[in-house]
């Protein structure tokens, strides 16, 4: 027995199995209900905009949703501040794609800001660029190797190895050898046949 709670008027409800909170979709006991007050249609406050085409669609300004109450606060992680930012820019983004003259405007505004980016100076954070002048290559794994680079080894495939493949006596009896239709001899067919060739070199 679940227990729905529903209000007709604002048409919102909720079930103690708690489906709709969990994966956002209502539960049968609450499309029962529906079904039972006579709602034609599931009403919008069971319809979550994950599902929806709008799902990806920015409106306006973001809100910041980083936990903190403050963006600009000094006490942000570097990994804070890009997914702050990367909210941002999606906004900027759906905002200038609507029209050319957006786009071209956003484009200028990109350009020139990310150029002045580039003079300011850097915290000392992981992010910062690398000054190290030295191969990355040589620095991770030492020197330059003076001995051969091998083939990598053949994987084993499915079945038995060639080798080890047991053949039964009988197998090599009953193999044909190949037999010319021209010479009738056998080791070889017309194609290769040397008196063949012979003969037709003649003509």
């Amino acid at each position: 027995m679940y227990e729905v709670k529903f209000n007709k008027v604002a048409l919102t409800g909720r079930c103690v199995c708690r489906m709709y909170e969990h994966l956002g979709i209502p539960c049968r006991h609450i499309i029962a209900v529906l079904n039972k007050k006579n709602v034609a249609k599931i009403p919008v406050t069971f319809i979550q905009r994950r599902w929806t085409r709008d799902a990806n669609r920015v409106d306006g300004m973001l809100p910041y949703a980083m936990g903190c109450d403050d963006p600009t606060s000094t006490e942000l992680t570097p990994t804070q501040r890009f997914n702050h930012m990367t909210l941002l820019t999606m906004s900027f983004c759906h905002s200038s794609m609507v029209s050319k003259e957006r786009y071209e405007y956003a484009l200028e505004v990109m350009n020139r800001e990310i150029a002045n980016l580039e003079k300011m100076a850097v915290d000392n954070v992981d992010a910062a660029p690398n000054t190290n002048t030295e191969n990355p290559i040589e620095e991770n794994i030492g020197d330059e190797l003076n001995e051969p680079v091998l083939d990598p080894i053949v994987s084993q495939t499915k079945g038995r190895k060639k080798p080890q493949h047991f053949k039964n006596p009988i197998e090599g009896l009953n193999k044909k050898k190949r037999k010319c239709k021209q010479c009738h001899e056998e080791g070889h067919d017309i194609r290769t046949c040397k008196k063949f060739g012979d003969q037709n070199k003649s003509c």
